[in-house]
C-alpha cells in the first residue's frame, strides 16, 4: 500500500450512492430546475423497469457491497399517478432485491419528494409496507404557489 492508500483509505466511505430518475413530470414548477415537468418520457411500466438492467450494470462495475439508491421523478408520488405506479414502484424494488442477492449487495432506498401531495395515507403505507424511507427538499425558494405551500406544510 503506497504512503497516498493509506492516508485515504479511512476517509473511503463504506458505502457507495446512486441516483435512478424514474421520469421528468413534475408538479411544481420549481424556478431552479431544468426538467420537462411535462414530459411522459419515462413514464411506463417498462421504461421503469427496464432501469433494473442499469442497476444491475451498475452492481458489476462497482466492488462496494452497500448502496443508497436514491429514486426520484419528477414527482413520483403524484395524487394522479399512485393508482398505477406504487404497484410498478413495488416491482422495480423486488427487482432490485433479486439483484442484491445475484451480485451479494445491499441497497437501502431512498424516494425523494417534494411532499405536495394529498394522499398522504396512501403513500405512507406503500412505505410502511417496503419499510422505506424518503427525503425532501426544504429550500423554499422559488418552489411552491400558495396552494402547494399548504399541501406541503400539512404533510410536514
Amino acid at each position: 500500500m503506497t504512503f497516498i492508500e493509506s492516508v485515504l483509505e479511512d476517509k473511503i466511505p463504506e458505502s457507495g450512492e446512486f441516483e435512478i430518475f424514474f421520469f421528468e413530470e413534475c408538479n411544481l414548477r420549481c424556478v431552479h430546475c431544468f426538467q420537462d415537468h411535462e414530459s411522459k418520457l419515462g413514464q411506463s411500466k417498462e421504461a421503469i423497469l427496464g432501469k433494473l438492467q442499469i442497476v444491475k450494470d451498475f452492481f458489476l462495475m462497482n466492488p462496494k457491497k452497500h448502496y443508497i439508491m436514491n429514486i426520484m421523478g419528477g414527482e413520483l408520488f403524484q395524487d394522479h399517478l399512485l393508482e398505477e405506479y406504487l404497484p410498478v414502484y413495488s416491482q422495480f424494488i423486488q427487482g432490485v432485491n433479486d439483484l442484491c442477492k445475484q451480485f451479494d449487495k445491499e441497497v437501502r432506498f431512498n424516494f425523494v419528494t417534494n411532499l405536495v401531495f394529498e394522499q398522504t395515507d396512501k403513500v405512507m403505507a406503500w412505505l410502511d409496507k417496503h419499510d422505506l424511507e424518503f427525503s425532501v427538499s426544504y429550500d423554499l425558494t422559488g418552489r411552491f404557489n400558495t396552494s402547494q405551500l399548504e399541501i406541503y406544510k400539512k404533510n410536514i
